[in-house]
């Protein structure tokens, strides 16, 4: 069985990512967006297309995590995470803890 080959900086890191699944309130959502150092330009429209699902209880838990890297960085979810505070409902989410932070450049390629 061929091995898996491992990108180099992949092997510096030590810490292992854990994935867990958070009720995620206003209040944690803006703790979280406190980690928000370099993420893409907010798309308003986005978080009120959110906001209006978790409003109207049609929001669901789904394999689309937020992410924060092992530098203490949000790496993904800002959307979501505006769209708690928007529209005052808690929800679950799957949280991903200690990520590369160089996995940024993989995550939603087509967003601009």
């Amino acid at each position: 069985m061929e091995r898996i080959k491992m990108h180099p900086l992949q092997k510096s890191l030590s810490t292992k990512q854990v994935t867990e699944i958070w009720a995620i309130t206003p209040a944690v959502a803006q703790m979280l967006l406190e980690k928000n150092k370099t993420n893409r330009r907010l798309r308003k429209f986005t978080v009120g297309k959110y906001a209006r699902l978790m409003r109207e209880g049609q929001w669901m838990l789904n394999n689309d995590s937020i992410v924060v890297s092992t530098e203490d960085a949000l790496l993904n979810g800002q959307h979501r995470l505006h769209a708690v505070i928007e529209s005052g409902c808690t929800v679950d989410m799957q949280v991903l803890w200690n990520a590369n932070p160089l996995s940024f450049e993989t995550m939603d390629r087509q967003v601009i």
